[in-house]
Formats: C-alpha cells, structure tokens, sequence
C-alpha cells in the first residue's frame, strides 16, 4: 500500500514537471493546451487527490517561477479534479476530457474573473468593461484541444500498459 502512495506521488511530480517543461515552451496567452493533456492523462493514472496535487504544484510552479497570473491556479485545479472524478465514476476517457472541459473551461473560467478583475491589470485591458464570461471563448479552446492530446496519449499509455500497476 504504501509503495503505491509512493509510485503514485513520483508519477504526480514526474506529470507536473512534464506540465511546467511543455507549458512554458508551447503556449499562446490564454491558450495552454498541454497542461489540460496532463490534467486528463493523470486523471486516468493518478486518481482526483494527486491530480489535484499535480495541477497544484504546476500552478505553483508557473505563477511563482514562470510569472504566470493566479490563472495558473484555476485554470488547472478544477478540471484536474472535475476529469478525475467524472473517470472513477465511468471509467470512460471522454468523460474524463469532458470533466476538463467543464472544470477548467466553464468553472475555472468563470472563478477566475473576480480575482483577476480586482487583482491584476492587463495593459490596454481594463475588465471592469468586460463580462464575468471573460475566460471562456479563450479557455474552452484550449481545454478542447488539450482534452483531446490527452485522451490519445492516455489510450496509448493504457495500450501499452506501461503504468498498469497503478491504475
């Protein structure tokens, strides 16, 4: 049992490193596909607690180290939780990328408005002027297409049993 815990917690670091290493290289403001491919393929891998710790810590690590707003946060958490849970429910991989989808696209969005309203300022971009929908025409896309790389990459993971032992 506990080396479990402890395969699971290397495999949770090992995720949100690739998250934090891919993010920073391959992304467009407001559009970080590979960090939602990384929220479903741990979700199949990891389960909703250290899915949520790997989103967590990538969070942390892209909003402290890399500059990234508190978007970080919420643009990971609740789909890495949301897909997780939606999955042990179901077993299905499109519920899964349906659970990022839903999370990140439509209640991380909508969360993040208020905080990044009071808190940050874009230049030339005041969101007072803009609805609290903000976020979702720029992350549903994202969360689409990296729901997407996701569930090929966790259909080949889980092909190839490479994790098989953990899941």
């Amino acid at each position: 049992m506990q080396n479990n815990k402890l395969k699971k917690m290397i495999l949770a670091a090992l995720f949100a490193a690739i998250n934090i290493a891919v993010s920073s290289v391959a992304f467009i403001t407001n559009f970080v596909p590979f960090q939602h491919a990384t929220n479903v393929v741990g979700t199949v891998f990891l389960g909703s607690t250290y899915n949520l710790a790997q989103a967590f810590i990538s969070g942390t690590v892209r909003m402290f180290i890399l500059g990234r707003p508190f978007t970080a946060y919420t643009g990971a958490v609740f789909g890495a939780v949301l897909s997780a849970i939606l999955y042990e429910k179901t077993k299905s991989l499109f519920a899964a990328g349906i659970g990022e989808i839903f999370g990140t696209g439509v209640i991380g969005a909508l969360i993040s408005y208020y905080p990044m309203r009071y808190l940050f300022t874009y230049p030339g971009l005041k969101l007072d002027n803009e609805p609290f929908w903000f976020f979702m025409p720029m992350w549903i896309p994202a969360t689409i297409t990296g729901s997407i790389v996701g569930i090929i990459i966790a259909k080949i993971l889980l092909k190839a049993n490479l994790f098989n032992k953990l899941v």
